[in-house]
């Protein structure tokens, strides 16, 4: 379908900026989507007095605007009637009416932009910041999209991390779709390390042992000042799926809330968070100081380093099946191996794992060869009946990877020893 207003902006775009140096034309097609951001873009930052122009939004597009128009809004800096029609523009492809492209900054273009800013969660004044502007030339989107999953609470969150930070030098607008994603998780780090005091020197939204370092420990009952951390608390519980209100109170829901968290990270269930409960929240990983039970490697368990394991509290090992071909890596279980792990009174967990370490070798086809390979190695090993294989992703994988490439290939690979019949995945 043909969104006339987005048509409108294209041709504009293209009309004005066609044949200039660091301008690369978008397709006219009425659809909106990132080539017109992209031209967009371009178009500011040649405005910008910019030449070498790119698709990015980036530090340098950011400091020009800020020395050159530190606010936009009607009779404020809105001389540069193309750098309105670049504003008017970007709100129709976000779907917010400014009335028409004209070059204005009127009543209507004003109302759009609070429109817009009331959704983000942040001071409706009707004026572009260069931090609006920024947001306004992505595809982030402001409404709850219920189609990806998007939630209320997770919106309201979004929301209240915007409105709050909004106003620190590194922290930008975030979507606030209601879609948890990588960049509302970094988000919360980022306002995690402001409440610890990290000025926007050192902070930088990484879950590093400064910031590990700086956790308070919460409970219920917790004293004063501890309420924004209660509020990061809360909306770390919501982003690993357990509902609590987010309130900023630590009360019996949110210790409830916790206590299953715990329980289900295998953590003392006592109900307070410390360290240990904030990273396992936070990241994948975890406490790397937490002592586990369970390892992989990719080296044999000889008798000695069977022993050594036993020792340390180890319990169960995983190892892989296979080798890669073209590789002299000999990672694969050994000959004799097994009975070395169980005559120590541990157990073990078959990986299958060849590459793995990017996009590009994910999809349904190879899925499928990888259940065939697995079912074969494990069969041969003599795993027994409804043993699990574990299947690995070995790289910090994007939102579009995960959907267009990681996921057919696991549903392949479930599909696949599902029809075999022996093994679980």
């Amino acid at each position: 379908m043909v969104d006339q207003a987005v048509l409108a902006a294209q041709k504009w775009v293209n009309d004005t900026y066609s044949g200039r140096a660091g301008y690369s034309r978008v397709d006219e097609n009425g659809k909106t989507g990132w080539p017109t951001m992209h031209a967009l873009t371009r178009a500011l930052q040649l405005e910008l007095g910019i030449t070498a122009t790119s698709n990015n939004f980036g530090p340098g597009t950011l400091s020009n605007l800020e020395g050159q128009y530190s606010s936009i809004g009607p009779n404020l800096n809105d001389n540069n009637s193309n750098i309105v029609k670049i504003i008017q523009s970007g709100l129709y492809c976000k779907g917010y009416g400014p009335g028409a492209i004209s070059g204005t900054f009127g009543s209507g273009t004003a109302a759009a932009v609070s429109n817009m800013q009331e959704n983000m969660g942040i001071n409706a004044d009707g004026t572009v910041t260069p931090k609006v502007f920024k947001a306004l030339l992505t595809m982030d989107a402001y409404v709850t999209l219920e189609y990806y999953g998007g939630t209320e609470k997770i919106r309201k969150i979004q929301q209240w991390l915007n409105g709050k930070y909004l106003h620190r030098e590194n922290f930008f607008i975030q979507p606030t779709d209601g879609v948890y994603s990588r960049g509302t998780q970094e988000a919360l780090i980022y306002a995690i390390q402001f409440e610890e005091g990290l000025s926007d020197s050192v902070a930088n939204g990484n879950f590093g042992p400064s910031t590990r370092s700086n956790l308070p420990t919460l409970r219920v009952g917790n004293q004063d000042g501890s309420t924004q951390f209660v509020h990061l608390l809360q909306a770390a519980l919501c982003f690993n799926q357990y509902d609590v209100d987010f309130d900023g109170i630590f009360g019996n829901g949110t210790k409830s809330a916790v206590i299953a968290f715990q329980s289900f990270a295998m953590l003392p269930s006592d109900g307070i968070v410390g360290l240990t409960t904030w990273s396992s929240l936070l990241v994948s990983t975890g406490d790397p100081t937490r002592k586990g039970t369970a390892l992989d490697c990719i080296t044999e368990i000889t008798p000695d380093r069977a022993q050594t394991l036993v020792n340390a509290g180890y319990e169960t090992v995983g190892r892989y099946l296979t080798n890669v071909e073209g590789t002299t890596l000999n990672k694969k279980i050994q000959t004799g191996e097994l009975e070395t792990i169980f005559n120590a009174g541990m157990t073990v967990f078959p990986i299958y794992q060849t590459y793995g370490g990017n996009a590009s070798y994910f999809n349904a086809n190879q899925g499928t060869q990888d259940a065939i390979a697995a079912h074969n190695a494990a069969k041969n090993y003599g795993f027994p009946e409804n043993t699990i294989i574990y299947f690995a992703v070995d790289y910090d994988s994007t939102d579009y990877d995960i959907t267009n490439s990681i996921l057919p290939h696991f549903a392949a690979v479930y599909s696949k020893l599902t029809e075999l019949g022996i093994y679980k995945v």
